[in-house]
């Protein structure tokens, strides 16, 4: 679990390329980008094993009764898909709004 959340913190070398591609006109270099993400995975690997130590003494990873139909569908996916989906939509029209009267003035 602790590599597993490392691989999740590291996010990739695609994504360091990209930021340090971004981060060329600004005042950060890639040495401090780096040395970020390289705190943020020990940092990650740390919460990850204190969080799994503290959850296997209690009986959080027993197998539950129930069955996994009964799980998957307990709630409304339907609805929540949606309803995060028009939330989405209006969040995007305001910022395209807010940046059309931006540019506009």
């Amino acid at each position: 679990m602790a590599a597993a959340s490392s691989v999740l913190a590291f996010s990739g070398l695609s994504i360091i390329a990209q930021i340090t591609g971004v981060m060329a006109g600004t005042p950060f270099r890639a040495p401090f980008y780096l040395l970020t993400r390289l705190w943020q995975i020990l940092l990650s690997i740390c919460i990850t094993v204190i969080t799994f130590k503290i959850l296997a003494g209690k009986e959080a990873f027993a197998v539950s009764a129930l069955s996994m139909h009964q799980i998957l569908y307990s709630f409304d996916a339907w609805s929540i898909s949606l309803s995060c989906l028009a939330t989405g939509t209006i969040c995007l029209v305001l910022l395209m709004i807010y940046s059309w009267l931006r540019s506009s003035t």
